[in-house]
């Protein structure tokens, strides 16, 4: 065998991976065992040489003249779509609880069945967070942001027709299903597109972007004054969840032509080897997810949000209630847990999210305001004793600090 042309090493806490292109064999690789420092060779059929630029498929180089990996600037197209489709999927979901006064008035009911709206986002995350969760692995990310972000713009739609209740229900329904995708998305868009250095602060910005729909959506009820104003309002909402469709459905690529790092290219090289279906999906949910819970910092990170995002989205919720009432007559825990695929972590913390923010709206349209207010700040304080415990491991960083 010829000598090796170029190679990016990736190493592990077991094995390190070497990908070549070598003269005879093309698009082969060996794989090395640290402690026998054996070559072995695997599948030559399979595999795939993201090292240097091939001839015949004209593949791109996985790395630059500098050996570090290549990144490209769409990346920051992409943050910025889901993070706008997140904000308006958040926003939609909470608009009637920030004017459940005037929504009481206009649709001729009661402040339960508003309530009940917001409800319908909890109530809905569980059974189609699963099914997301698996889709994601499955088919890739733009198909899914094209489903979810038509979910979102056929709700807009369906829920602006003028004083039909019912129709409002359905409307928030199709909205509520495209939830889970926005919770469990992020650090799969981190992990595919966006380098180490990098990744903390695109799954903030994608993460931090749907609780900030929550306060678009009190920004916005301040123009909401009458029932006039309410209908308009329902209608702007329905072009925006339109025009974000149209623009995901013009550009919005998959990936990248290149991995940004070497966890991104295993996780790349993982998706192609393995594809199935949804009942197996949910066996292995539960399996990855009970291996995710005995890593003693992942469960209690997993907690301390569920927790608190929980309990401040159900406060959220039904702030409007609880206002009128007093004053007139909602990265970590995937660090730790790698090589656990991000998307059990995310799917788990998020589930339990919405489980907290359900029970929240439950209990918070029982008890006094007041009652409630504190009910929040102990669980914060309670999240804050639990991160005392976490014990600080960047695995997924590590990994990938080796390799550069």
């Amino acid at each position: 065998m010829s000598k090796t042309k170029n190679y990016a090493k990736i190493e592990n806490s077991n094995q390190d991976v070497n990908f070549v292109n070598d003269d005879e064999d093309n698009d082969s690789f060996q794989r090395t065992n640290n402690k026998e420092n054996t070559p072995l060779l695997i599948n030559n059929d399979i595999s795939i040489n993201y090292a240097s630029a091939d001839h015949e498929n004209n593949s791109p180089p996985v790395t630059g003249a500098d050996g570090k990996f290549i990144v490209y600037k769409r990346r920051w197209w992409v943050l910025f779509m889901f993070t706008l489709l997140s904000l308006n999927q958040c926003n939609f979901w909470i608009t009637f609880s920030t004017v459940a006064v005037l929504a009481k008035q206009y649709y001729n009911t009661d402040l339960a069945r508003i309530n009940f709206l917001t409800e319908l986002g909890p109530i809905l995350y569980v059974p189609f967070s699963v099914v997301f969760s698996w889709s994601i692995n499955r088919y890739g990310i733009r198909p899914n942001i094209l489903i979810a972000s038509a979910l979102v713009a056929i709700g807009g739609a369906v829920r602006s027709v003028p004083g039909i209740f019912p129709l409002v229900i359905i409307g928030q329904s199709f909205n509520a299903i495209a939830g889970p995708f926005m919770m469990t998305v992020p650090t799969k868009i981190s992990n595919v597109w966006f380098p180490p250095e990098e990744r903390t602060f695109s799954t903030a910005i994608s993460t931090v972007s749907n609780f900030s729909g929550s306060a678009i959506g009190f920004l916005l009820a301040l123009f909401a004054t009458t029932d006039t104003h309410l209908k308009y309002l329902l209608y702007a909402e329905a072009v925006s969840g339109a025009l974000i469709f149209i623009a995901i459905l013009i550009y919005y690529p998959e990936k990248p032509p290149t991995p940004p790092s070497a966890t991104a290219l295993e996780a790349e090289r993982a998706h192609q080897a393995s594809h199935i279906g949804l009942l197996d999906s949910w066996k292995q949910l539960f399996i990855q997810s009970y291996r995710f819970l005995r890593i003693p910092s992942a469960s209690i990170l997993t907690i301390v949000s569920s927790i608190t995002s929980g309990c401040y989205a159900g406060w959220s919720a039904i702030l409007t209630e609880i206002i009128v009432n007093v004053y007139t007559p909602s990265q970590g825990a995937v660090e730790v847990s790698f090589p656990i695929p991000e998307a059990v972590g995310s799917s788990l913390i998020s589930i339990l999210i919405n489980v907290f923010t359900f029970v929240s709206i439950e209990v918070g349209s029982l008890i006094p305001p007041q009652t409630l207010n504190w009910m929040l700040v102990g669980c914060s304080a309670v999240s804050v004793i639990l991160l005392l415990f976490v014990k600080e491991d960047y695995k997924r960083l590590k990994s990938d600090a080796k390799v550069q």
